[in-house]
């Protein structure tokens, strides 16, 4: 136990990428031009219904899960943008059973209190959906208008 107090001077809590919809745009482009180079397929862009399945899924699995996603969609995909069907995403996950439930568990779904919480921002790429405010230095690279998802 004393080892974990000495390990543990600071804590970084990072929300899981349900509560961070806005982020989901940027991490799916990065993670498209990664996969298009690394497999040397022409591929640059998400459609309007790709990028909206990518907004719409609640990725219980994180950011891992959307860039496995993505990396199938790259591997798999026969044109030069990615379409929804190319991203096979599951439809909306079932409630939790509620043994685990009442174990603690969480079930699928936004955070209390809608998502983003109050004074969230939409992101052009995910309308309707929370961003990260933008920080003091500025805003997030990502939630700029310019922003390279189609």
């Amino acid at each position: 136990a004393d080892l974990y107090y000495r390990i543990n001077v600071v804590s970084i809590e990072i929300p899981p990428l349900r509560e961070r919809t806005g982020d989901i745009p940027l991490l799916a482009q990065r993670f498209l031009t990664r996969f298009a180079q690394e497999y040397a397929r022409e591929i640059e862009r998400f459609d309007a219904g790709a990028m909206a399945a990518l907004c719409a899924h609640l990725w219980p699995g994180n950011v891992r899960e959307l860039e496995n996603a993505v990396e199938r969609a790259v591997l798999l995909a026969k044109g030069s943008s990615l379409e929804a069907a190319d991203l096979f995403l599951s439809g909306p996950p079932e409630p939790a059973p509620a043994a685990f439930r009442a174990l603690g568990g969480v079930t699928p779904g936004p955070p209390q209190g809608g998502p983003g919480g109050p004074g969230a921002l939409a992101h052009p790429a995910c309308p309707g959906t929370p961003r990260r405010e933008p920080s003091k230095n500025g805003p997030h690279p990502g939630d700029q208008p310019n922003h390279p998802v189609q």
